[in-house]
């Protein structure tokens, strides 16, 4: 609704037309403009700033409360917030990030890492999926595989460490890899379907091989899941869709350093075990987040499918 101070459609009007015309008034000047109207574009950048802007917040959500106080002890006294003062650390320095893999649609053969590192992923196969707001990637089960063939050190070999992931997986085959790290020498880690509708992380250092899966049925084909999976000592926890889900706990290998290849959907030079897999983003940190971070994750990014 237009404020006149003028006849309506005259040059001395002032105010908006709904979205298509504005008057307004300059020194000795009267304007008549249609409304610009800028429609929702989904650029790489846009796409990235809003999923970082959505991890922090959710890690916000999930900090301890003396942490959090001693943020807002940073804050006081100036015009900012001690939430805001995290988002404005998290999304320039990434704080305790190996690797961070937002999928962005339509972005060609890579994937393009956000962490310090700079380990992009080539996509060997896999078909743009989800929508612009929300883009993902699908391997379809045969060939596909993304391939981070330069991160030989994405070993995880850390005292504490945390991946996360948004996925769906489109059938049961056991054996079928999320992501495998596991070289010729037996050293790294992979996440891979097992028995009874169970997911695994897999450790091995050379000398030893561990698993330890989420609760029976944890998973189900075509649904989604927002998947945590965190090592501290030998002690792993998964937690699925915000909710802690380990199965009876065994005591896991620290991951030797791989000097192999790491791949997404596929074993490294073994592609008869392709994964049927839609997958958002991948994240892992060098630090164990807490359960109040995996639960707070899951929340933020509550999932929807299809």
């Amino acid at each position: 609704m237009a404020k006149l101070i003028a006849p309506l459609f005259s040059f001395q009007a002032h105010g908006s037309l709904g979205r298509r015309i504005t008057y307004q008034s300059r020194p000795k000047l009267h304007v008549a403009r249609s409304t610009p109207h800028y429609p929702p574009t989904y650029s790489y950048a846009q796409v990235r700033q809003r999923w970082l802007y959505r991890m922090g917040i959710a890690l916000w959500n999930g900090m301890d409360a003396s942490d959090k106080a001693a943020y807002a002890v940073l804050a006081s006294g100036t015009n900012t917030t001690a939430m805001n003062l995290w988002l404005r650390e998290w999304l320039t320095t990434l704080p305790d990030v190996i690797y961070a893999l937002p999928v962005a649609h339509g972005f060609g053969p890579l994937l393009y890492d956000l962490g310090p590192n700079d380990w992009n992923a080539a996509i060997i196969g896999p078909s743009w999926s989800g929508t612009p707001q929300h883009p993902a990637i699908l391997a379809d089960g045969i060939d596909d595989y993304v391939d981070l063939s330069s991160v030989a050190p994405f070993h995880l070999n850390y005292p504490d460490w945390t991946m996360v992931c948004k996925c769906v997986f489109h059938r049961w085959q056991v054996n079928d890899r999320l992501v495998d790290h596991i070289g010729a020498d037996v050293n790294g880690f992979c996440i891979y379907l097992g028995g009874a509708n169970t997911i695994y992380l897999r450790t091995r250092d050379g000398g030893g091989s561990t698993a330890q899966g989420a609760g029976d049925n944890a998973i189900l084909p075509d649904t989604g899941y927002i998947l945590v999976v965190k090592q501290t000592g030998t002690s792993v926890t998964w937690h699925i869709n915000g909710v802690e889900n380990t199965r009876t706990p065994v005591v896991m290998e620290t991951p030797g350093v791989s000097n192999r290849r790491c791949m997404f959907f596929a074993r490294p030079d073994v592609h008869d075990l392709n994964g049927k897999i839609t997958m958002w983003w991948f994240l892992a940190f060098d630090r164990h987040l807490s359960d109040a971070e995996s639960e707070a994750i899951g929340q933020t990014f509550a999932f929807s499918y299809p």
